[in-house]
């Protein structure tokens, strides 16, 4: 046994009629005789006796000189019409006559009712026997029993508790009571046929395969211009069934299956688009959700740790369509780090700008300038009672934004001139500052809130409301709440973030 499951290694209706004893000695199975026994009425037992040097070799070589009995084969009642098989054992073995199977111990079937007023004797025991199912071996020097090709469905019987014998009436229903498992005739016909179509189907395939690998390594390794690589051609249904069937969204694809699949994907891309468009809006929509879901995730952590402004800024190149979210218009990156000018005849005082984007119809240029999670936005103290001032890191980034701002709308004309756009313009530049989180305190609210709607060109946004933004995006392209693993209440107020130090692991961006 392996694993608690039913060995196949071993069928005997695979052998020739003959076995060879590693003295050398030949055992005929042809030999083997059925001994009828009359037990009652018209009740009646056949044992199998297998060939007489066979049985010798096994009682005086394998289980040193113990003698054996004829093993019962079946039994049958004319009157009720009934048959039962008993699986034996038949080749040289300690378990001569023993149960074939570690459980299944009987089939019971209906008995064809050929028998009449005759008595029993081999002959019409043997024809009667070619009636049983197909699926059941029927030649009785074998032992009876289940075919090698339907020995999984012993697997399955053994998960069941106590279980011991299959029923096979003529007709009925699926069962299982006391042991017994009642599988109708056409039901095990069914299951039989389908198992002989799998085991033909792998056959050719092992057939196909080996004749691929035959003409692979012995021609295309000799002579590759002439004898080009062969491969497995695909086969309607593969992909589904390699994938689980049914249960496909269960599948969790690992390394190179992922990679194949993804390939295939885009390859049949367009006609999927047209033949399954449902399907295919639907796995836009997961894609697009499942890449929210991991987005919303990373920005809640990056929040919660104060990353470095870098970080934030590669987050930025990698889902460039947060830009859009900030300036709430379309817009096109040109540049991260982008110098809008400013530079001295001594080749510095460069302006640097995070992002330097544009409109993507005006081409009217815009700057982000992005700062940490943790920068605080309102002065510590009240200013007067309820009111407080901006920050000093919040005024010097206003200060900031607006000298690059100055700088670029002085200096478009060199910038487009050096670095071939032309369809750059600074009508109206405007610009946001991504900074801290927002206040909590309805007094710092009222003041915060004064103080960015007052400013000219320049836009404050909090990185929990850019967040958030993000957040409804997916509920409104999923139609559901998110549920994830970070929460409103994980963010700590600015005041509470300990900036992180330069030599700080850098925390890596989701791309």
């Amino acid at each position: 046994m392996n694993n608690g499951e039913f060995d196949e290694t071993f069928d005997e209706t695979l052998m020739d009629t003959s076995f060879v004893a590693s003295t050398g000695e030949a055992f005929d199975a042809t030999t083997a005789q059925m001994l009828i026994e009359h037990v009652e009425g018209r009740q009646y037992k056949v044992r199998l006796q297998v060939d007489q040097k066979l049985q010798r070799f096994v009682e005086t070589q394998l289980l040193k000189g113990v003698q054996l009995k004829p093993g019962l084969l079946l039994q049958f009642d004319l009157s009720s019409k009934e048959l039962e098989l008993f699986p034996l054992v038949t080749y040289p073995s300690e378990r001569l006559y023993r149960s074939k199977y570690r459980q299944l111990k009987r089939i019971k079937l209906p008995l064809v009712g050929f028998f009449d007023d005759q008595e029993p004797t081999t002959e019409l025991i043997e024809q009667m026997l070619g009636f049983i199912p197909k699926g059941l071996i029927r030649d009785y020097r074998y032992g009876l029993g289940l075919i090698r090709e339907l020995h999984p469905m012993l697997n399955s019987f053994e998960q069941l508790p106590g279980f011991e014998c299959l029923e096979i009436p003529s007709q009925g229903h699926v069962d299982y009571q006391n042991g017994v498992y009642t599988l109708p005739e056409g039901e095990f016909q069914r299951i039989s046929r389908a198992m002989s179509q799998i085991t033909r189907k792998y056959q050719s395939d092992s057939l196909r395969d080996r004749r691929i690998l035959a003409h692979n390594e012995m021609l295309h390794r000799l002579d590759p211009i002439n004898h080009k690589l062969k491969e497995p051609l695909y086969e309607p249904g593969t992909v589904f069934k390699m994938l689980g069937g049914t249960r496909v969204n269960q599948t969790v694809l690992k390394g190179n299956d992922r990679k194949a699949l993804l390939s295939a994907f885009a390859a049949n891309a367009e006609a999927i688009a047209k033949r399954d468009p449902q399907e295919f809006v639907q796995l836009q929509k997961d894609i697009e959700v499942v890449s929210l879901d991991r987005l919303i995730d990373m920005m809640g952590r990056f929040i919660g740790r104060n990353v470095r402004e870098a970080q934030w800024q590669k987050l930025l190149e990698a889902n460039p369509f947060l830009l859009s979210m900030l300036f709430g218009q379309p817009i096109v990156l040109l540049q991260s780090g982008a110098s809008v000018g400013g530079q001295t005849l001594a080749g510095c005082g460069t302006k640097i700008a995070d992002f330097l984007t544009q409109h993507a119809r005006s081409y009217n240029a815009s700057i982000v300038e992005l700062k940490r999670s943790g920068t605080a936005l309102l002065l510590a103290n009240d200013y007067r009672v309820g009111v407080y001032g901006p920050s000093n890191e919040l005024t010097q980034a206003v200060v900031q934004v607006l000298d690059q701002r100055l700088k670029l709308i002085n200096d478009v004309a060199g910038i487009k001139h050096r670095s071939r756009i032309q369809n750059l313009e600074t009508y109206s530049v405007d610009c946001v500052i991504v900074a801290g989180l927002f206040p909590t305190e309805a007094d710092r609210i009222a003041s915060f809130e004064m103080y960015r709607s007052q400013l000219k060109d320049i836009r404050i946004i909090t990185f929990d409301e850019l967040f958030e933004r993000v957040k409804v995006l997916r509920e409104q392209l999923s139609g559901e709440r998110y549920e994830g693993s970070i929460h409103d209440d994980d963010f700590p107020e600015s005041e509470e973030l300990e900036p992180r130090s330069e030599d700080e692991s850098d925390f890596e961006a989701p791309f």
